[in-house]
């Protein structure tokens, strides 16, 4: 188990009203739990409140996320990790509280072949929407929903001898 906390304090014109500053005080969490299933398998769920900058809009936002990560060896040479995420948000100077949202998903799989060379793939489903989001930056897709698949080749090398 793990938490950690703080606070964060935003100053600067708002969209009504340009000439006089607006301050926001929030609280920042950021905690996670791990439970080891077995000898080999890992689930860690997590919670963060924060602030952060996010690419296409133009002020500081301030987020909520969940997400939940499970893993292990499936076999002696078959290890397998999945994550699925949540959040959602709303830009910290919004004169209203419109907030966007996202969700992500991932799967990996990777095959040893040996102790140096192993094949991977994996999915990842992406889906954004800022389409309430007031301040987002012109050109910028408002609602994206994006999947790809990864295949490849994994070498380990040693750094240094002994």
């Amino acid at each position: 188990f793990a938490l950690k906390s703080g606070s964060a304090i935003v100053s600067a014109a708002t969209p009504t009203n340009t000439q006089s500053a607006s301050r926001q005080l929030r609280v920042l969490v950021d905690a996670s739990l791990s439970h080891q299933m077995g000898e080999t398998w890992e689930v860690t769920g997590s919670y963060r409140r924060g602030s952060d900058i996010v690419q296409g809009l133009t002020s500081l936002v301030f987020t909520d996320a969940v997400s939940l990560t499970t893993g292990g060896f499936v076999s002696r040479h078959v290890d397998f990790r999945s994550s699925i995420a949540y959040s959602t948000g709303e830009p910290s100077l919004a004169a209203s509280s419109q907030n966007f949202t996202s969700y992500t998903g991932t799967a990996r799989m990777r095959i040893a072949f040996n102790e140096k060379m192993a094949a991977t793939t994996e999915y990842l489903y992406y889906f954004y929407d800022f389409s309430r989001a007031p301040q987002l930056v012109p050109g910028y897709v408002p609602r994206l929903s994006r999947n790809s698949v990864k295949v490849g080749l994994s070498l380990w090398l040693p750094v240094g001898r002994r």
